[in-house]
């Protein structure tokens, strides 16, 4: 196998990661939609006993967004309510 072959091959594992890391982005934005503020400020927050993945932070804080803006979102997840 060649140094191309090998480039191609490790580009096109990214791009799988990358598709696979939207996709779950968008299942828990849309589980996330009837979540409480508490719970997803805590999830945004990464607090817990594992804290949460990328995704589930950026989800929590996109539903957040939606319901009280960016500077919204930020606030209550600073402020912790």
């Amino acid at each position: 196998m060649g140094f191309w072959d090998i480039l191609g091959s490790g580009l096109k594992s990214v791009g799988n990661q990358m598709v696979e890391g939207a996709q779950n982005m968008q299942r828990c934005r849309s589980e996330y939609q009837s979540y409480s503020d508490s719970r997803l400020i805590s999830i945004a927050r990464g607090e817990g006993i594992f804290g949460s993945k990328f995704s589930e932070k950026t989800a929590a804080f996109a539903v957040l967004k939606e319901r009280y803006g960016e500077d919204g979102a930020k606030e209550k997840i600073r402020n912790g309510y």
